[in-house]
């Protein structure tokens, strides 16, 4: 979800629309899928690292026909840039063949059932692809655009695939047992609501083509999460539990502020799911306001208005 990129909705008037998904990544073991689904799972740990908002999963899995992988995936979406988010893949094989990844993004969204996009275009620009939406009734376009990288030097083939709003890249490896092979996968998203919808395009692909590294990028957000926590934190002493209880959801609220937009609220689930179709409601001046009057007066103010 993304502040402020409603449109109509029979009965609840207006509701936040689930946006173009930038998270589609499929990895195949010598043409066999993963998935949770099948196979078995050796071993699974998911970690959430409120210092920098960086995400992680670990996951040792054994598919139908016994290949053994190890598969690491992390991302984050950027304090220090509110355009840009990445992933990071990597897979270490403990046998012989193939490994291949298939990113992408995804139009198809649609809010439990209710599609709220229409698909305007997409393409290819020196190296970075882009897919262009607009929302059916409110009309706010959306850029999506991604630059896909390998992380190692095994790549033995890439691929595009201009599947009508669903653009992927293809990348395969030839790996022996104990190689790590693995990709980046950086994201822009513009909205009509940021620039003119003229430029949201351009915006979107201009940003990738700086070629951002995976270690700058996280390297700044870390840095604009660290001056975050210097104002926000609070220690509580004797009780780890109480602790990380209140740094997750001063975590969750930082996450849903709106910094750059003095037009939109926060909702009463923030940005995290369909509960209350992303409205508004006093819950923000009782629960959540003094937070930021207290630590960030020019969040608090954004609020107000």
């Amino acid at each position: 979800f993304i502040h402020g990129v409603f449109d109509e909705a029979p009965i609840v008037f207006t509701e936040l629309a689930n946006a173009p998904d930038w998270l589609p990544i499929s990895i195949y073991l010598n043409n066999e899928r993963f998935t949770l689904a099948e196979g078995s799972v050796e071993s699974y740990q998911r970690r959430l690292d409120i210092h920098n908002g960086l995400i992680s999963r670990n996951i040792r899995w054994r598919s139908p026909s016994g290949l053994v992988a190890e598969i690491v995936f992390e991302r984050f979406t950027s304090l220090a840039n509110e355009h840009l988010a990445c992933i990071r893949c990597q897979v270490t094989a403990k046998f012989e063949g193939t490994v291949e990844f298939r990113a992408g993004l995804n139009g198809n969204t649609d809010n439990e059932g209710l599609a709220h996009w229409k698909w305007l275009g997409q393409g290819v620009d020196d190296g970075v692809i882009y897919l262009h939406n607009r929302t059916r009734k409110s009309g706010i376009e959306i850029a999506t655009a991604m630059h896909v990288q390998s992380t190692s030097e095994y790549e033995s083939s890439r691929a595009v695939w201009d599947v009508e709003n669903s653009p992927t890249v293809q990348l395969c490896f030839n790996v022996k047992a104990g190689e790590t092979v693995g990709i980046t996968k950086n994201v822009a998203i513009y909205t009509s609501r940021d620039i003119s919808p003229d430029a949201i395009k351009q915006s979107a692909v201009d940003l990738l083509k700086k070629n951002i590294s995976w270690d700058e990028a996280l390297s700044a957000s870390t840095d604009a999460w660290q001056k975050e926590w210097e104002r926000t934190d609070v220690i509580i002493e004797g009780d780890d539990e109480a602790q990380i209880s209140v740094r997750f959801n001063l975590f969750q609220m930082l996450i849903a502020a709106p910094r750059h937009d003095e037009r939109v609220n926060i909702g009463a689930k923030t940005l995290s799911g369909f509960g209350y179709r992303g409205h508004a409601f006093w819950d923000t001046e009782i629960f959540m306001l003094p937070l930021f009057i207290y630590t960030a007066p020019h969040i608090a103010k954004n609020l107000l208005n």
